[in-house]
């Protein structure tokens, strides 16, 4: 892996990672050391980009939206300290081989865990966030203290479900919840405060916003968890909040 100062990391509109500076103090970016999946969610916005959009042909996807590992970008950051959201394009638990980028050698999940550790252990300073479908593979653990884990989740099976899978992996104040795009007709359920959750609704060419169930949830703060309320979800209110440890 390299040992100087990488320059891959770079600004996003990805609100609660665009916002994170007003707010902590600290400069959001995204990074990807891995990008593609194989999940063909309808709503992606990442694949639809890669392959039919404004990143179509660009020199980081040289095999589309294939799960890619690039090991260029695990490597000391400098600077102040940053809020860096390590696989923005891409799903990191992917129970898949990945592709070694500019290589036709592949790795396993296990590998892909090893080098997200290692990155955040080189970067003690920054907050890093991993996202995925598949919690599961969080057990390639143990995580440095400066990982927040993160799940995604559309709907109250899916949340406790991977909420339950999550926990045998991670403590509950590292834990992340992405509710987007939130499609339940019920508020989310949680049973156990975890560190932050992120909420919002569909966007697109069908853009929903969150149930009314979810949108009276949002305005009486039900829950004692730091929440980032996207625009897309609808709610006339604002809520742009992060753990206070950022």
């Amino acid at each position: 892996m390299p040992n100087t100062t990488i320059k891959s990391y770079h600004r996003t509109k990805i609100d609660y990672i665009r916002d994170s500076e007003e707010i902590t103090g600290r400069a959001g970016y995204v990074l990807n050391i891995i990008t593609g999946c194989r999940h063909r969610c309808p709503y992606c916005y990442a694949r639809t980009m890669v392959l039919n959009g404004r990143l179509q042909g660009h020199r980081s996807y040289p095999y589309g939206f294939e799960p890619t590992y690039h090991p260029d970008r695990v490597g000391p950051i400098g600077g102040k300290k940053k809020f860096l959201f390590l696989n923005d394009m891409g799903d990191v638990g992917g129970e898949w081989a990945w592709r070694i980028f500019g290589s036709s050698l592949t790795v396993e999940p296990e590998d892909i865990a090893d080098a997200m550790r290692e990155f955040a252990g080189e970067n003690p300073k920054h907050i890093c966030l991993l996202l995925t479908k598949n919690p599961a593979w969080f057990r390639y653990g143990p995580w440095p203290d400066n990982v927040y884990c993160g799940f995604t989740a559309t709907n109250n099976r899916e949340l406790q479900e991977r909420l339950t899978e999550i926990l045998k992996h991670v403590p509950a104040d590292k834990v992340w919840m992405s509710l987007e795009p939130w499609q339940d007709d019920e508020a989310p359920m949680i049973p156990t405060p975890v560190a932050w959750i992120t909420i919002g609704g569909l966007s697109g060419i069908n853009p929903t916003p969150v149930s009314p169930a979810t949108m009276e949830w949002l305005e009486n703060n039900r829950v004692e968890i730091p929440r980032f309320v996207k625009a897309n979800s609808g709610w006339d209110g604002i809520r742009k909040e992060y753990p206070d440890t950022w």
